[in-house]
Parts: structure tokens; C-alpha cells; sequence
């Protein structure tokens, strides 16, 4: 029985390929040109753990706009960085405020989020507001650290620092 199926790639197919080590993209090229699948096999096993950050122009919540002024992108083991925007682009709240997916792949949980800490001290976008504070607070908050977060903890993080 399946919960939920898509003809497309889901946006955090990262996350999966990180995991798995499959070139989700590609593989759905292969599929639709009619060709055989370059896997091993049907389910690859997972290794590690994965977790993927998207970095939006918003402030408060709400999408935001402007010109990026200055871009660096983070790099190391296990950070995969699928970028969206660049220097001297201009973005606008009207549409998608997507700027990037962050991915940060380790053999444990603890160390992709150590990887995930340091990829987005790294991380720099000088224009619109982003994500990207609210990302760093997350992955050094101890209820995010421990696991086991529900679908209202954003809103009680966000309340509990008065953000």
C-alpha cells in the first residue's frame, strides 16, 4: 500500500540519494528513455544518516526579495550544496524563494548534524533575508540534537526564543 505517490522528483530526493548513494535524477532519466537502470539492485540499503536544510529568502516567515550581494557556499565531506541563486541575481517574493538545499551526510546522526553545524557557519549570503540563522539555531537546539521532534516543534522553538 503506498501513502502518497508522485510522477516527479520529490525536493528532498537529496536526502535519499545521500543515503542510498543512487543518482535519483539520472536513474528517472534511464526510465523514461526506455533504458536499464544502472542500480545493483531494486533497494539499495540506506547508509548513514542525511538531513537537508532549504535555505529560503523569508523574514518572519514570509518570503522576501533582493539582490545577493555576495554567495559562498560551504564544501567538505559529506555537505552537498544545490544552489539556486547567484551573486548579482536578484530574488523575488513573488515567486519560489528557494536559494539552496543544503545536505549533510555522516554515518550517524550526530555527525551529519556536526557537518550540517559547520556547513552552515560557513554558508554566506549577503542580500535578503534568509533561513539561514533559523537553520543554525535548529541544529544546536538540544531537543533537535536528542531527536524525536514532532510537527510542532518549529512553533515552540520559535516561541520559546521569542523569535
Amino acid at each position: 500500500h503506498f501513502l502518497e505517490m508522485n510522477p516527479r522528483l520529490q525536493v528532498e530526493h537529496t536526502v535519499t540519494e545521500a543515503v542510498t548513494g543512487v543518482d535519483l535524477v539520472a536513474e528517472g532519466l534511464r526510465a523514461a528513455a526506455g533504458e536499464p537502470l544502472a542500480m545493483d539492485e531494486p533497494a539499495p540499503a540506506a547508509r548513514g544518516h542525511a538531513i537537508e536544510c532549504r535555505i529560503y529568502a523569508e523574514e518572519s516567515g514570509r518570503p522576501s526579495g533582493g539582490v545577493v550581494r555576495r554567495l559562498h557556499v560551504p564544501g567538505g565531506p559529506g555537505i552537498r550544496v544545490d544552489l539556486g541563486v547567484g551573486a548579482g541575481e536578484t530574488i523575488t517574493a513573488h515567486y519560489d524563494t528557494l536559494l539552496a538545499k543544503l545536505v549533510a551526510h555522516g554515518q550517524t546522526r550526530a555527525e551529519a548534524i556536526a557537518r550540517l553545524r559547520a556547513a552552515l557557519d560557513e554558508f554566506r549570503i549577503d542580500g535578503p533575508p534568509t533561513t539561514l540563522a533559523l537553520h543554525r539555531r535548529i541544529v544546536r537546539d538540544p531537543g533537535f540534537v536528542a531527536g524525536g521532534v514532532t510537527s510542532a516543534y518549529l512553533e515552540r522553538l520559535l516561541t520559546e526564543e521569542g523569535a
